[in-house]
């Protein structure tokens, strides 16, 4: 018992002098906890001036003001937090005052809009048929009276778009027509020289979109630089 006493009292700290407790040599931020007040008191205590020589960054963690001029270490993390706070506020803001797309009643009825700004179609699928058609010069023939016939629904304005796939399972393009049921794109789908002679064949299907797919006749032009 009497080892383990004397080991206990050889490791317990040694008393801060009175004298160097009552004229400290720094001056500690009046908001730091009781526990690093006594840390740092022992700190500048001890016996050994070049225990006292820490770097600044050290000093800076325990807040010491020694460093003048002093600021409070919160003072600026207070101001970064901040800055984001107001920038988060403000994009919301921004976003309200940025002028909404006004309606356009005339362009509604135009495009054949309802309230909801969308209308019925019907998608066309062109798939291959048993019976293509050989190559040579009516092959060819067949192909431009296909285009032709597409440049000229458009221009009536049934077409709204058209274009290849890829030709897996045969599929091998798509009309979509602005038609008000699956019976009147069929008449117009008859008109084409692939179906008329057996080269495709097509399947129908509605199709509820946006109405504003009905500029896109309008717009390509204007987006062509080289027709083809």
């Amino acid at each position: 018992m009497r080892t383990r006493s004397a080991a206990a009292a050889a490791l317990a700290p040694s008393p801060i002098p009175s004298a160097r407790a009552s004229a400290p040599r720094h001056r500690v931020d009046s908001a730091m906890p009781p526990p690093l007040q006594v840390w740092t008191d022992r700190f500048w205590a001890a016996p050994c001036p070049r225990v006292r020589t820490v770097p600044r960054a050290v000093a800076a963690a325990l807040r010491l003001s020694f460093l003048p001029p002093w600021e409070p270490p919160m003072r600026p993390l207070a101001s970064l937090v901040g800055a984001a706070m107001a920038l988060a506020l403000s994009v919301p803001a921004l976003a309200q005052t940025a002028p909404a797309a006004a309606f356009d009643p005339a362009l509604a009825q135009r495009t054949g809009a309802n309230e909801n700004g969308m209308r019925a179609y019907v998608l066309v699928l062109l798939k291959s048929s048993e019976t293509p058609v050989p190559k040579g010069e009516a092959r060819d023939a067949m192909f431009r009276g296909h285009f032709a016939n597409m440049k000229r629904l458009a221009e009536a304005g049934v077409l709204v778009m058209a274009g290849p796939l890829d030709g897996q399972q045969g599929r091998r393009g798509l009309f979509v027509m602005a038609v008000p049921d699956i019976d009147s794109a069929k008449a117009h789908v008859a008109t084409d020289p692939v179906i008329a002679q057996g080269e495709m064949v097509a399947e129908y299907h509605r199709f509820y979109s946006s109405a504003a797919l009905m500029l896109i006749p309008e717009l390509g032009p204007k987006l062509t630089a080289k027709p083809m």
